[in-house]
Protein backbone atom coordinates (compact mmCIF):
# COMPACT_ATOMS: atom_id res chain seq x y z
CA UNK A 1 0.00 0.00 0.00
CA UNK A 2 1.73 3.06 -1.11
CA UNK A 3 1.28 6.11 1.38
CA UNK A 4 1.66 9.54 0.47
CA UNK A 5 1.29 12.89 3.04
CA UNK A 6 -0.16 10.49 5.81
CA UNK A 7 -2.79 9.33 3.47
CA UNK A 8 -2.74 5.30 3.04
CA UNK A 9 -3.86 4.95 -1.01
CA UNK A 10 -6.77 2.11 -1.45
CA UNK A 11 -4.58 -0.76 -3.17
CA UNK A 12 -7.17 -1.25 -5.65
CA UNK A 13 -7.48 2.10 -7.39
CA UNK A 14 -6.35 3.49 -10.47
CA UNK A 15 -4.04 6.13 -9.29
CA UNK A 16 -5.43 8.82 -10.80
CA UNK A 17 -8.60 8.22 -8.46
CA UNK A 18 -6.60 7.32 -5.31
CA UNK A 19 -4.98 10.37 -5.16
CA UNK A 20 -8.14 12.17 -4.84
CA UNK A 21 -8.36 10.63 -1.27
CA UNK A 22 -5.36 13.16 -0.17
CA UNK A 23 -7.49 16.15 0.98
CA UNK A 24 -6.74 19.59 -1.39
CA UNK A 25 -5.87 17.24 -4.56
CA UNK A 26 -8.68 16.26 -6.71
CA UNK A 27 -9.24 14.93 -10.25
CA UNK A 28 -7.61 17.35 -12.24
CA UNK A 29 -4.91 18.03 -9.94
CA UNK A 30 -4.51 14.47 -9.84
CA UNK A 31 -4.06 14.42 -13.69
CA UNK A 32 -1.51 17.05 -13.33
CA UNK A 33 0.75 15.52 -11.04
CA UNK A 34 0.20 12.03 -13.20
CA UNK A 35 1.24 14.22 -16.00
CA UNK A 36 4.05 16.00 -14.50
CA UNK A 37 5.87 13.03 -13.08
CA UNK A 38 5.06 10.83 -15.87
CA UNK A 39 3.29 8.24 -13.97
CA UNK A 40 0.24 6.53 -16.14
CA UNK A 41 -3.22 7.30 -14.35
CA UNK A 42 -4.49 3.86 -15.82
CA UNK A 43 -2.15 2.16 -13.43
CA UNK A 44 -3.59 0.28 -10.08
CA UNK A 45 -1.89 1.67 -6.93
CA UNK A 46 -0.57 -1.83 -5.81
CA UNK A 47 1.38 -2.16 -9.53
CA UNK A 48 3.06 1.06 -8.91
CA UNK A 49 6.97 0.81 -8.80
CA UNK A 50 8.64 2.73 -5.77
CA UNK A 51 10.25 5.26 -7.94
CA UNK A 52 6.65 6.04 -8.69
CA UNK A 53 5.63 6.63 -5.74
CA UNK A 54 8.83 8.35 -4.66
CA UNK A 55 8.03 10.94 -7.89
CA UNK A 56 4.25 11.22 -6.94
CA UNK A 57 5.78 12.27 -3.05
CA UNK A 58 7.88 14.52 -4.34
CA UNK A 59 5.58 16.49 -6.49
CA UNK A 60 2.93 16.68 -3.67
CA UNK A 61 5.22 17.64 -0.99
CA UNK A 62 5.68 20.95 -2.96
CA UNK A 63 1.88 21.49 -2.64
CA UNK A 64 -0.42 22.35 0.34
CA UNK A 65 -2.27 19.53 1.37
CA UNK A 66 -3.71 17.23 3.94
CA UNK A 67 -2.64 18.80 7.24
CA UNK A 68 -1.34 22.18 6.38
CA UNK A 69 -3.78 22.97 4.26
CA UNK A 70 -6.30 22.08 6.83
CA UNK A 71 -4.55 24.18 9.34
CA UNK A 72 -4.82 27.54 6.73
CA UNK A 73 -8.47 26.67 6.06
CA UNK A 74 -8.96 26.54 10.12
CA UNK A 75 -7.00 29.69 10.60
CA UNK A 76 -9.06 31.60 7.51
CA UNK A 77 -12.20 30.38 9.34
CA UNK A 78 -11.39 30.79 13.22
CA UNK A 79 -10.43 34.27 12.02
CA UNK A 80 -13.30 35.43 10.45
CA UNK A 81 -15.30 34.52 13.23
CA UNK A 82 -13.45 36.07 15.51
CA UNK A 83 -15.34 38.54 18.18
CA UNK A 84 -13.65 41.32 16.37
CA UNK A 85 -14.47 39.94 12.61
CA UNK A 86 -17.56 38.28 13.08
CA UNK A 87 -20.30 39.78 11.44
CA UNK A 88 -22.36 38.13 14.00
CA UNK A 89 -20.54 39.89 16.92
CA UNK A 90 -22.35 43.42 15.22
CA UNK A 91 -25.59 42.07 16.16
CA UNK A 92 -27.50 43.54 12.79
CA UNK A 93 -30.88 42.33 12.82
CA UNK A 94 -30.81 40.00 9.56
CA UNK A 95 -28.42 38.06 11.23
CA UNK A 96 -29.14 35.10 13.57
CA UNK A 97 -27.57 32.42 15.36
CA UNK A 98 -29.22 29.78 12.66
CA UNK A 99 -27.42 31.82 8.93
CA UNK A 100 -24.65 29.89 7.64
CA UNK A 101 -21.06 31.38 7.33
CA UNK A 102 -21.48 32.01 3.92
CA UNK A 103 -24.88 33.94 4.05
CA UNK A 104 -24.01 36.03 6.83
CA UNK A 105 -20.27 37.51 5.47
CA UNK A 106 -22.49 37.42 2.25
CA UNK A 107 -25.11 40.00 3.54
CA UNK A 108 -22.23 41.63 5.96
CA UNK A 109 -19.89 42.53 2.81
CA UNK A 110 -22.60 44.88 0.80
Amino acid sequence: MARIEGVDLPRDKRVEIALTYIYGIGLTTSQKILVETGVSPDIRVRDLSEADVQKIREKIGMMTVEGDLRREVHKCADSAWGKENCPRSWSPSWCNQEVDFVACCWASSK
